[in-house]
């Protein structure tokens, strides 16, 4: 969700999004991409070698499970216990740090009705799980929100770029990183 930078124009991907609202704001937060396009769970593991510890304090913004969750095949149980193993192995591995986590709820990709009922169940394990979750799915509500099927459009990025810099504002971090 967050690495929508090929689906939308110059200056108008999530992370420059992010990037502009920071320096409007003049709020010193540092945000760097780690998300790859079309990543599922598994794939995230080999991600986390790229977050140093000396780059204290972080915010990791976990958004994940998506391409897992539309896949036609999807067992949701299944894939929610692979996104729970995930953010474990990241909590153990930062376990002395002052990394906080962050899940960034799932939307409702408005041209996939098919699957509103595994998204919601999606995002109210996430919340019973006790994750402090930026939710996304009351903010991506318009077709013009989204692109090709499933990937925020410029007006969606920008929504999902306030709602994330509004929400962590409170928290004063200088570096993000996103997965």
């Amino acid at each position: 969700m967050l690495n929508n930078a090929r689906y939308v124009g110059y200056n108008q991907s999530v992370l420059d999004h992010l990037r502009n609202i920071s320096e409007k704001e003049n709020n010193k937060m540092k945000f760097t991409m780690l998300a790859q396009d079309g990543a599922r769970i598994s794939d995230v593991y080999s991600q986390l070698t790229a977050i140093k510890q000396s780059d204290n304090p972080i915010t990791i913004i976990l958004s994940v499970g998506g391409n897992d969750l539309l896949a036609e095949d999807a067992e949701p149980r299944e894939q929610f216990h692979q996104w729970l193993n995930l953010v474990n192995a990241i909590q153990i591995q930062f376990y002395d740090s002052s990394i906080k986590i962050f899940v960034l709820g799932l939307y409702y990709p408005q041209t996939q009705t098919r699957f509103f009922d595994r998204i919601r169940q999606w995002n109210q394990w996430q919340k019973i799980n006790k994750y402090t979750v930026i939710s996304t799915d009351d903010i991506i509500t318009e077709s013009k929100d989204i692109c090709y099927k499933i990937e925020p459009s410029n007006q969606g990025g920008s929504k999902i770029a306030s709602k994330i810099v509004n929400y962590l504002s409170g928290f004063n971090k200088i570096m993000l990183k996103f997965y």
